[in-house]
């Protein structure tokens, strides 16, 4: 991965860090939780989307398909292929405090505005939807 370069490149240096979101390492046919495993210490924020896999689409046309089908979509957390709660498990393991923000790339949960430039009631229920799948697996604040 090409994490330990870019850390190696800066010394290791403290200011350095992850914008983890493991949607893309979903479409990447990579492990997110490993990775999280791997670089717990240098992940900074965390941005929470989700990847589903078109399966249907990957079975019949490969990952290279020559129509450029897509393949892979982002969908909001829990709506797609990523085990959050594994995740959410290395995060609690290692301790982690950092930010985490729901990110809402679901084309089901769209257009994120309307005419008038206001978020529409159907991007603003992506969000919602996703906040209640999370709260079930986030740890509770303690301040």
């Amino acid at each position: 991965m090409g994490w330990e370069a870019l850390f190696k490149a800066f010394g290791d240096s403290p200011y350095v860090g992850l914008q983890f979101d493991p949607s893309h390492l979903v479409w990447q046919f990579m492990d997110p939780i490993q990775a999280a495993r791997d670089f717990a210490s240098k992940i900074y924020d965390v941005h929470l989307k989700d990847t589903e896999i078109l399966w249907h689409v990957v079975k019949q046309s490969g990952i290279a398909p020559i129509d450029n089908i897509r393949w892979w979509r982002f969908r909001i957390p829990g709506y797609g292929s990523m085990d959050w709660k594994a995740f959410f498990t290395v995060l609690e393991e290692v301790g982690y405090t950092g930010a985490m923000n729901i990110e809402n790339e679901d084309g089901f949960f769209s257009p994120s505005y309307d005419q008038d430039g206001n978020f529409t009631e159907s991007f603003k229920r992506g969000f919602h939807t996703a906040h209640e799948y999370l709260k079930t697996l986030v740890p509770p604040l303690t301040a």
